[in-house]
């Protein structure tokens, strides 16, 4: 019973998180993001890089910006200092 558990265990944490929605930032600068999954946190992204699994559903906003909701496996894209989403 314990092996079998152990193999469960551990197969979770090596299989991919699916359904979440990434945030790539495109731009040479960094950002403050709001996130409202129906809790609202707010996260960085640098500058050239990649968020990974920033929430299953929720309303992604820059700071001081423009907004767009994504789900799934969507990414929200930053450039040039917008949002857009990708499937």
């Amino acid at each position: 019973m314990k092996r079998v558990l152990l193999i469960a265990v551990s197969l979770l944490v090596f299989v991919p998180f699916a359904g979440a929605v990434d945030v790539v930032n495109y731009d040479s600068s960094s950002y403050k993001i709001e996130v409202d999954d129906g809790v609202i946190h707010k996260e960085t992204i640098d500058a050239n890089s990649t968020t990974y699994n920033v929430c299953q559903e929720g309303d992604i906003k820059i700071v001081g910006g423009d907004s767009v909701h994504a789900s799934g496996d969507q990414k929200v894209i930053i450039e040039d200092g917008s949002l857009s989403v990708k499937d």
